[in-house]
C-alpha cells in the first residue's frame, strides 16, 4: 500500500510567514520615517513654544525692572514625545539656558542739573550686566537656532542669520532706559525651569540729562552680537539721521572697532534716564549708596526764628533710592541760635542716620534771631564722613543745603525786611517767600494721563501776598495751563489726558506776589511718570 503526500497546509505556512515579513517592513519603514517626521514636528512645536516662554521672561523682567516687584518665569528646558506601543522614542529632548559672560554698557556726555550733576557730570558711566541664552538639544530637528536675550531685544541667532522676536527697549523718544541684568544661571534639563526674578534696584527715579556740551552727543555703547545694521533695523522708529524729526532722536548707530558693540548716537537735547538692576539665578549682588542729591531746602529763604525743611536722598549707581543708608549731617553757621532738631532732637550735627523707605533723611533747620543783614547758613550732608571744615560740596557723596536767613523788623539795608533807616520797622522791602511746595504725581501710562496734585505755602513778613500763579507746562510740545489769582496756602489739581503724553517733561512754577510787586519763585521739572522725583528750587 502506498502512502501519499499531503501538501495543503504549506501555502498557509508561507501566506504567514510573508504576511508577517510585510507588517515587519512596515513597522520599520514607519520607524525609520514617520516616527521621525513625527518627533521632528513635537521638537518644532517645543521651540516656538520656548520661544513665547522667554518673551514672558523678558518681559517679566522688564515689568521687574519697572514695578519693583519680584517675579519668576517658567521655561520649559525639553519636552516629551507621544507615547508609543509598538515604536521606539528616543531619549526625551533637553535644553539649557544660562546667563551669558558680564559686560559694560556705558552711557556718555550725559550731563545733569543742580545736585545730581555731581554724579552725572557728562563722564562716562559703565553699568556690568549679562544676557540670557537658550540651546536646545534636538535628535531629530536639525540647525535650531539659540535664542538670546540682552540688552531687552529677544532674538534666534542661526549659523547664517539671526532673527528678531521681541523689539529693544533702550530709547524710546527722549526715554532712555537700561536694565542691567546681575547673577548667576545655569539649568540644563528635559523638564520645566522656574527662574526667579528679582527687583535689585527698580527704576524708581527719573533723572534729566542733556548732552555735556553742543559737540559732545549723549551716546550708549551697548555690548551685541547684533551689527550696527541690524540695530538700525530694530530702531528704525527711532531713527532721524537728518535731524528734522521731532519725535526721532537717534541720529547714528554705528559698530565700535575691537569689540562686539555698538554705538548708539543721540541728538543734542534733554532726555529721561531710566534705569534698574534686575538679578536672576544665584550669585545676585546688591546695590550700595553711591551718590546723594536734595529733594527740599536748597536755596530756600528763612525768616529768624523761623524753620526750613532740608530733605535729603540717597542714591545707588542706578539713580534710585537706598534705604538705610547712613547720612550724616553738620550746621555751618556762626549764628548760635542757629540749630538742626531730628525726631524732637536740636545739635549742631547729626552722624549714621539712616535713610527711610524712600532712601530720604529730613531735619528741620531753626533760625536764631539777630540783628544785621540777610545771612547765608549751609546745612551740609555726606553719606561718608561727619562734614567738616574739608567738606567738599561737588563730591558726589556730599550735598550742601544753602539757606538765606532775614532780619524781620530789624536794622535795614534793602537786603532785609527793613526800609533802609536804623531802628524803624521794616516796609515789606523784602518780599515774599514760598517756604514749601509739594508736588504728587499721579499721572499712568494706560490711557495717557498726566495728573499732579500741586500744593504750596507762602508768607511775607507783613503779610500781605496779594496772590500766588501757578503754571505747568509740557516742555516737549510747549502747552501751558496758568492758574491765577491762587491764595496765600492753597492747591490746585492739574490733569492732562493726551496721547503720547505720559513721560514727557514738565516744568511746574509757582509765583508768590505782594501788594508791593515783590515776587518770590520755585519750579519744579521732571517727567510725568507716577513718580514723586521732580526736584523743587528756584526760579
Amino acid at each position: 500500500m502506498r502512502l501519499r503526500t499531503d501538501d495543503r497546509g504549506v501555502t498557509v505556512q508561507i501566506g504567514t510567514v510573508l504576511l508577517f515579513a510585510v507588517l515587519v517592513v512596515l513597522l520599520s519603514t514607519y520607524q525609520a520615517s514617520v516616527v521621525p517626521q513625527q518627533n521632528e514636528q513635537v521638537e518644532f512645536n517645543h521651540n516656538q513654544q520656548v520661544q513665547s516662554q522667554l518673551q514672558d521672561l523678558r518681559d517679566g523682567l522688564l515689568r521687574t525692572a519697572v514695578t519693583g516687584s519680584d517675579g519668576s518665569s517658567s521655561v520649559a528646558l525639553g519636552t516629551r514625545y507621544p507615547v508609543r506601543a509598538f515604536f521606539v522614542n528616543p531619549a526625551p529632548p533637553s535644553g539649557t539656558l544660562r546667563t551669558t559672560p558680564p559686560a559694560k554698557v556705558s552711557l556718555h556726555n550725559a550731563e545733569a542739573v543742580g545736585e545730581t550733576g555731581d554724579y552725572w557730570d557728562g563722564s562716562p558711566r559703565e553699568f556690568r550686566t549679562r544676557g540670557l541664552t537658550y540651546d536646545p538639544v534636538y535628535h531629530v530637528y536639525q540647525n535650531p537656532p539659540t535664542t538670546v536675550y540682552r540688552n531687552g531685544v529677544l532674538y534666534n541667532r542661526f549659523d547664517d542669520a539671526d532673527r528678531v522676536v521681541a523689539g529693544q527697549r533702550l530709547v524710546r523718544g527722549n526715554t532712555i532706559s537700561l536694565v542691567a541684568v546681575n547673577g548667576s544661571l545655569s539649568k540644563s534639563s528635559s523638564g520645566t525651569a522656574s527662574v526667579g526674578l528679582r527687583a535689585v534696584s527698580p527704576a524708581t527715579r527719573t533723572v534729566t540729562v542733556r548732552n555735556e556740551t553742543p559737540d559732545d552727543e549723549v551716546t550708549l555703547v551697548v555690548p551685541t552680537n547684533l551689527s550696527a545694521a541690524e540695530w538700525e533695523g530694530l530702531l528704525e522708529s527711532e531713527l532721524d539721521p537728518s535731524g528734522t524729526s521731532r519725535g526721532d532722536h537717534v541720529s547714528a548707530v554705528e559698530d565700535v572697532d575691537g569689540r562686539e558693540a555698538v554705538r548708539i548716537v543721540l541728538e543734542p537735547g534733554v532726555y529721561e534716564l531710566r534705569l534698574a538692576k534686575v538679578g536672576v539665578g544665584t550669585d545676585v549682588s546688591g546695590v550700595e549708596p553711591h551718590y546723594a542729591t536734595d529733594v527740599q531746602g536748597d536755596d530756600a529763604s528763612v525768616p529768624e526764628g523761623g524753620t526750613q525743611k532740608v530733605v535729603v536722598e540717597v542714591r545707588d549707581r542706578y539713580n534710585n533710592p537706598v534705604s538705610g543708608a547712613r547720612v550724616n549731617l553738620s550746621l555751618n553757621s556762626d549764628e548760635p541760635d542757629d540749630t538742626l532738631t531730628y525726631l524732637g532732637e536740636s545739635e549742631d550735627s547729626f552722624s549714621n542716620l539712616r535713610t527711610d523707605s524712600e532712601g530720604r533723611v529730613a531735619v528741620q533747620f531753626e533760625a536764631g534771631e539777630f540783628d544785621g543783614n540777610t545771612r547765608e547758613e549751609q546745612v551740609n550732608v555726606s553719606i561718608e564722613d561727619v562734614p567738616n571744615s574739608d567738606f567738599d560740596a561737588a563730591a558726589k557723596e556730599n550735598v550742601s543745603f544753602d539757606l538765606q536767613v532775614y532780619s524781620v523788623g530789624g536794622p535795614g539795608n534793602g537786603n532785609g525786611p527793613g526800609n533802609g533807616n536804623e531802628g524803624e520797622p521794616g516796609n515789606g522791602n523784602t518780599g515774599p517767600t514760598i517756604s514749601s511746595v509739594s508736588i504728587d504725581d499721579q499721572s499712568v501710562p494706560l490711557p495717557d494721563k498726566v495728573r499732579y496734585k500741586i500744593s504750596w505755602s507762602a508768607s511775607d513778613p507783613q503779610g500781605n501776598v496779594q496772590d500766588v500763579t501757578v503754571t505747568v507746562t509740557n516742555t516737549n510740545t510747549s502747552a501751558e495751563t496758568t492758574y491765577t489769582d491762587q491764595p496765600a496756602d492753597g492747591e490746585v489739581e492739574f490733569e492732562q489726558e493726551e496721547e503720547g503724553t505720559y513721560n514727557d517733561t514738565y516744568e511746574i512754577e509757582i509765583v508768590a506776589t505782594d501788594n508791593s510787586g515783590n515776587e518770590a519763585c520755585k519750579k519744579a521739572v521732571g517727567p510725568a511718570n507716577g513718580d514723586d522725583d521732580e526736584t523743587v528750587s528756584s526760579c
